[in-house]
């Protein structure tokens, strides 16, 4: 499957869900799992967002006395 295809599968998603909402079938923990497996597509799809963890701080005694 190419990132084209994840795409339209997200947007495809996310109108779905939007359909169910308004038809009041959803539970909020249905909606929960869903818009997990959503997010789940576009982390495969981008990759997932990360920071990167900075290097410890190092102490420098010096200069003036």
């Amino acid at each position: 499957m190419n990132t084209l295809d994840i795409a339209r599968n997200g947007r495809s998603a996310a109108r779905q869900i939007r359909a169910q909402m308004k038809a009041g079938v959803l539970t909020d923990r249905e909606l929960e799992r869903l818009l997990d497996k959503v997010e789940q597509g576009f982390d495969q799809m981008m990759g997932r967002a990360t920071r990167p963890e900075p290097p410890p701080m190092v102490l420098v005694r010096g200069g003036r006395p």
